[in-house]
């Protein structure tokens, strides 16, 4: 027999309370919101994800890893939206929609490109949408 604050419980009040205590505590990725909340958030925070990495892309190595040097966004996203297994479908889109944006055509533009601009448009396209909508 066990007691608690000087009363006799049974072996069965301990086995309960236990189990009691167990799963209210285990609520680790149990969210009370709604679902489809849920659903829109994580589509958002993949799209956030994608922008970054056509950031990176166009950028260039040597300034995109100046620019994650101070910012720690990329990581962020990938921990808060849980995409370590979905970071490379996103990468993909991303390294395509940077492949398209080309140095302005205007020559007092000195053949630079509008990369926040362009990476802007990519992250509000309805390709962007569809493709991460269609992903798990």
């Amino acid at each position: 027999m066990l007691s608690y604050k000087g009363q006799i419980i049974g072996k069965s009040a301990w086995l309960t309370f236990l189990v009691f205590v167990v799963f209210s505590c285990k609520s680790t990725n149990l969210d009370p919101r709604n679902p489809s909340t849920l659903k829109a958030e994580k589509i958002q925070l993949k799209k956030d994800y994608a922008f970054c990495m056509c950031l990176h892309y166009t950028l260039g190595k040597e300034t995109a890893d100046k620019l994650w040097a101070e910012d720690i966004s990329r990581g962020v996203l990938i921990d808060i939206a849980d995409l370590y297994e979905e970071n490379s479908h996103l990468d993909s889109i991303a390294l395509e929609a940077s492949e398209r944006i080309v140095p302005s055509t205007y020559s007092d533009h000195e053949n630079k490109k509008a990369v926040v601009f362009r990476c802007l448009q990519f992250y509000q396209s309805r390709e962007l949408d569809r493709f991460v909508k269609s992903m798990k």
